[in-house]
């Protein structure tokens, strides 16, 4: 949708706008590009061209991980930099995996044809959208922000969505610190020619490996990403969060172990977390074959190991600084919880934090259902149909154990731990951290 009052910012040439560098948003704020190239890092992306690339920051916090690089922009940044103006000029092929526009839609004016464009020949987009309700106020009320002024458009999330299912299915969805929201996709081109499962409203059929009322984590793993994210509200923040607690308590030489570690999307993303505490040795531990090949395939670091086993008998460290368990625990009876939770007690170090993530049941009926109420309209709103609601509902119901969270609780502190906190807690999901004192 066309801003109501075009500025006179917003009708310079896209060039004579952009020319110096230090003008530009992400000049003044590398911390977006730190949050941009983690979220490309914990989703495995290994080659990326970013249009509307600015002071190339993003390149930066990339190099390390060895992602391979190729900017784009209304003018040439350095010897290397495509040119491109998205208003006049198609978008470009190269050989990248990803196309990353970063504080871009809002300058474009059909942004249609460039997601169709991109579907075309990219396997995944990766894009910011600043809020519709944000740029109104700011005109309307006169406060506009230097960058938003010079908009040319504006979507709400409903309706860029809306406009971006057509091409993509939606991998992932963030809010970072500028306010602005982070959509990951996927070109339904890609998902045709591959197992990657599509899930959308027209599709009634769960997903492979949620059928006949289990889980199949083998035919789930390339998925497996896509999947969560649709069935956990906030699971980006339940990781986040727990990567943050590892961040407080790992140092040079300690070890981290991820139980449970499925595609390694944590793993990764704990490495990215930690980067500046070297070196760390991450171990991650998952029962599905399948998973642990798609989680090597994804992370080819020296000090991440990924090991097939079952986590009541796996080897573990002498002593660990950190240990996560997101997601796992809730497919084992108390017993075995007990099992597991009684020998991560005994080789965490004293100093040392554990992260568990359940899925918890309240109390009370009512709660309960308000909790089943709100868990089923967010797959919902996350483009699952009826019948693959139901599918994953049966699923669920027959794979998962979930107890109280006062049952949880009890079962920390039979295990050892002195001291248990409620980190999160969303749609009957919680994340609690675990220490010894």
């Amino acid at each position: 949708m066309k801003l109501p009052h075009p500025t006179p910012q917003a009708q310079i040439p896209a060039a004579e706008r952009w020319t110096d560098v230090t003008k530009t948003f992400g000049h003044d704020n590398p911390q977006r590009a730190r949050q941009i190239a983690d979220k490309i890092i914990a989703f495995g992306i290994r080659s990326i061209f970013d249009i509307g690339c600015g002071n190339m920051k993003l390149a930066e916090f990339l190099a390390p991980e060895n992602v391979g690089y190729i900017p784009a922009d209304v003018v040439q940044r350095s010897p290397e930099c495509l040119v491109v103006d998205l208003n006049a000029d198609p978008v470009p092929h190269c050989a990248a995996e990803c196309v990353v526009m970063i504080g871009v839609a809002e300058f474009v004016n059909d942004i249609e044809r460039v997601l169709a464009e991109i579907a075309s020949h990219y396997d995944r987009v990766l894009l910011t959208l600043s809020p519709l309700q944000t740029v109104y106020e700011q005109v309307w009320y006169g406060k506009p922000h230097t960058i938003t002024c010079s908009h040319v458009s504006a979507h709400s999330l409903a309706s860029f969505r809306q406009m971006f299912a057509r091409y993509f299915m939606l991998e992932d969805i963030d809010v970072i610190t500028t306010g602005q929201y982070l959509l990951l996709g996927r070109s339904h081109r890609t998902l045709n020619n591959a197992r990657v499962p599509s899930l959308n409203k027209t599709n009634g059929n769960a997903e492979p490996g949620v059928t006949d009322n289990s889980i199949d984590f083998d035919r789930l793993a390339d998925g497996f990403e896509a999947h969560i994210f649709k069935s956990v509200p906030f699971h980006s923040m339940f990781l986040r969060t727990a990567a943050l607690v590892a961040d407080r308590v790992v140092r040079p030489g300690t070890t981290c172990v991820d139980l449970g570690c499925s595609t390694g999307r944590f793993a990764r993303l704990l490495r990215r977390q930690i980067t500046a505490v070297v070196p760390v040795e991450i171990l991650c531990v998952d029962i599905a074959p399948e998973m642990i090949e798609e989680a090597r395939r994804k992370n080819d670091h020296p000090l991440t190991r990924f090991v097939c086993a079952d986590i009541l008998s796996c080897d573990l460290p002498q002593s660990a600084a950190f240990i996560s368990c997101l997601f796992t625990l809730q497919f084992l009876s108390a017993e075995d919880r007990l099992r597991v939770l009684r020998r991560v007690h005994d080789v965490l170090d004293w100093r040392g934090a554990v992260v568990v993530a359940e899925k918890v049941l309240e109390e009370g009926g009512r709660q309960q259902m308000g909790n089943h109420y709100l868990l089923n309209s967010y797959k919902r709103e996350m483009g699952l149909s009826d019948d693959a609601v139901l599918a994953k509902e049966r699923a669920v119901r027959s794979a998962l154990r979930p107890l109280t969270s006062r049952e949880c609780k009890a079962l920390f502190a039979e295990a050892g731990f002195a001291r248990v906190q409620t980190l999160i807690s969303a749609f009957g999901w919680e994340l609690y951290l675990l220490e010894k004192q």
